[in-house]
């Protein structure tokens, strides 16, 4: 069941370029205890991240990626003070509840909706929020997500854009578990189990990824945010 999970998120990077964590955790969560899965899930979903992000790596623009990298810097520690004041739990289902009904919305509209002002202080603030979402829920893919394709950048921009960034924060991520003492031999061992599961996975859904134009990209990143707010409300 661990190694199956990892095969499925690493399918959903591959596929999406986000998504993994609530897949994961829909099914370590009934095997592992949080502070075990959480830690493993930093450590090891960068791997098919990094996997990912090659495939797009020509896309990549530092000058559009710095504002988003400077917001979610700020918002990660941010992010986790909030847990002083709002359970992580309930913090979730808002954000799950959040993406159900922006997904549910733009499914049901034919029309893209895109959104080009503010420039890089507006881009700034949307990496502040995913950096928050990260620190408090370790869930920062969705909220980027959204807003790269409000932007109405082509796929591989998107992927190009809010990959590395989720790379970035879920390496901080993974110091602060570090820090705080909860990576042990026992996640270190877990994570070289899932490594490969995840990397087949995202090998497999990378093929998957080419077969999509830009149409059937947007509606694939809808459907894969409706399942991670769902499985957010409603954990399994």
């Amino acid at each position: 069941m661990f190694v199956a999970g990892g095969f499925a998120g690493g399918l959903t990077i591959g596929v999406a370029g986000f998504g993994a964590g609530p897949v994961l955790l829909a099914v370590w969560l009934h095997i592992l205890p949080p502070a075990i899965a959480a830690p493993v899930l930093a450590l090891c979903v960068s791997v098919g991240q990094v996997q990912s992000f090659l495939v797009v790596k020509k896309a990549f623009s530092w000058p559009r990626f710095w504002p988003f990298l400077a917001g979610g810097l700020l918002g990660v520690p941010a992010g986790a003070a909030v847990l002083l004041y709002v359970s992580g739990d309930l913090l979730s289902r808002m954000i799950g509840g959040f993406l159900v009904v922006y997904a549910v919305v733009f499914l049901m509209t034919r029309s893209t909706a895109h959104f080009k002002r503010g420039g890089r202080p507006a881009d700034a603030a949307a990496g502040f929020g995913a950096g928050v979402a990260c620190g408090a829920a370790s869930i920062p893919g969705p909220p980027m997500n959204i807003w790269c394709s409000l932007r109405g950048w082509s796929k591989d921009v998107q992927r190009a854009t809010f990959q590395p960034f989720n790379i970035t924060v879920v390496l901080v991520g993974a110091i602060i578990y570090a820090w705080n003492g909860l990576v042990t031999a026992n996640v270190i061992w877990l994570a070289l189990i899932a490594v490969p599961a995840i990397a087949a996975g995202t090998r497999l859904g990378i093929m998957a990824y080419h077969l999509f134009d830009e149409r059937q990209y947007r509606q694939l990143l809808l459907y894969t945010l409706l399942v991670s707010g769902v499985t957010l409300v409603w954990p399994f």
